[in-house]
């Protein structure tokens, strides 16, 4: 979903300053840097493909361009290099600096984690309202069945075999839960205090209006956003 007042988040947070990321250019015939963010404020400089360059702000002004064709969204953030700094395109940039964020450690209501077995989580807070059929994934190798709890709880659960005993794979809360995780972030937090917490760990990659990840799809914190707020938190591997 998008922010259903994307103008008054901007207002709110027209800048967001966070901790550097290094990165280089991906724009084949380089990329204009720009005085402020805008296609219409003064062009300062221009990067050349694969420069290096250091993200030193990002922005939640959205930004689409055309390119043959192809529409293509993001935002603006504020890079320096050792001779400028000025805005450009997050789109024509790669992050190159490792984001590996130690998601497997990472709790809800100091208890809730990857690892933990069924018999822990039943004893916690019982037997889940709808249980999915054990399915194969071939590519873990592992059998994963899906709980779903009424305190909008959703976890997967992995096993060698169906029907076997199962230990949590991932995490999924949403409302009407009210469990908060280790920094502190829950249903209802804003993107500023997440973004304050994990900004060294966030995927510039998907920093959009209502998605942020810490880490990446392939081990991390995914948050979901509406109106600013957070909707959904995941914790594992979304992709397999």
């Amino acid at each position: 979903m998008k922010f259903k007042n994307l103008t008054t988040i901007i207002l709110l947070i027209t800048t967001l300053n966070l901790s550097s990321q290094d990165c280089i250019i991906t724009a084949k015939s380089g990329l204009n840097v720009r005085k402020e963010p805008s296609l219409k404020s003064k062009k300062i400089g221009k990067l050349d493909y694969k420069q290096k360059a250091t993200i030193i702000e990002r922005t939640l002004e959205p930004l689409k361009l055309n390119e043959d064709g192809k529409i293509i969204e993001g935002f603006w953030v504020k890079i320096k290099t050792d001779k400028l700094s000025g805005y450009v395109f997050k789109e024509y940039l790669e992050i190159t600096q490792d984001l590996e964020y130690d998601y497997f450690n990472e709790t809800f209501d100091s208890w809730l984690k990857l690892g933990l077995t069924q018999k822990e989580v039943i004893k916690r807070i019982g037997v889940p309202s709808k249980k999915g059929e054990d399915q194969e994934w071939s590519a873990i190798p592992a059998y994963i069945q899906e709980w779903k709890y009424d305190n909008g709880i959703t976890l997967h659960m992995e096993s060698e075999s169906a029907d076997s005993k199962k230990t949590v794979f991932m995490i999924t809360i949403s409302e009407p839960c009210n469990y908060k995780n280790s920094k502190k972030i829950g249903i209802n937090s804003s993107i500023t205090d997440v973004l304050k917490s994990y900004t060294k760990y966030i995927d510039d990659l998907s920093f959009s209006e209502n998605q942020i990840i810490a880490g990446s799809i392939y081990g991390g914190v995914i948050f979901g956003f509406e109106n600013g707020k957070v909707s959904s938190i995941f914790i594992g591997a979304a992709a397999e």
